[in-house]
């Protein structure tokens, strides 16, 4: 499938620091389209738990919808609410949203949203990060663009770490039917074995010479 707006990013900081692995994504192809989908399920990709869906009864809905103008992430599947006429022809969750628990630390998340173009009304779209301990990490709404036309279009969501590994996400719309594709996870940094070396070295060096200034 196309990405369209997704990016799969690696963060850069200095290698004699910390290291950063590139993003693993969740396109939702490796599954059948259904209406289905017992929450919580378990993306094989990413080890992502999507859980907590809202509108929708406690089930997922894996959509696919053909090439769509202004929707560059199709054709292919998304992540939606069950309860909607799933097939060729869209049928996103109204107020969709659900919960993300992940497998290891995280330095960012970034997702993709497919939502109608109905009317002009305002309607909101929030992805919000925590930590291991459940505290909120960093949270960013959107309000996306509408006309009076039909058909759907494609926006994207992001939120970093602001100095704190995310463990966990959230993502919460008002007043708008929405569906969700390329879940990017970056890897939070992890020492490196250098790294760690010359860490205890210097440790090391620093036990000596106070031992020396005592004698």
């Amino acid at each position: 499938m196309k990405f369209g707006m997704a990016v799969s990013t690696v963060l850069i900081t200095s290698a004699a620091f910390a290291q950063y692995s590139a993003a693993s994504m969740a396109t939702f192809e490796n599954f059948p389209e259904t209406s289905a989908m017992k929450a919580p399920f378990v993306d094989p990709t990413t080890s992502i738990t999507f859980s907590n869906p809202q509108n929708s009864a406690g089930y997922f809905g894996i959509d696919f919808g053909a090439a769509t103008a202004n929707v560059p992430d199709l054709p292919g599947h998304i992540l939606t609410g069950n309860g909607v006429a799933l097939g060729n022809q869209f049928g996103l969750g109204q107020n969709f949203g659900f919960d993300a628990a992940l497998s290891s630390a995280a330095s960012n998340v970034q997702l993709d949203l497919v939502y109608l173009n109905v009317n002009t009304s305002a309607g909101t779209i929030t992805l919000t990060s925590f930590d291991s301990t459940g505290k909120q990490v960093s949270t960013s709404t959107v309000t996306p663009t509408r006309t009076t036309g039909a058909g759907y279009l494609q926006a994207t969501l992001a939120v970093p770490t602001a100095g704190r590994a995310i463990s966990s996400f959230s993502v919460r719309s008002i007043n708008l039917a929405t569906g969700f594709d390329n879940v990017a996870i970056t890897a939070a940094p992890t020492p490196e074995p250098s790294t760690m070396g010359l860490a205890a070295v210097a440790s090391l060096g620093l036990l000596l010479r106070r031992r020396r200034v005592n004698s």
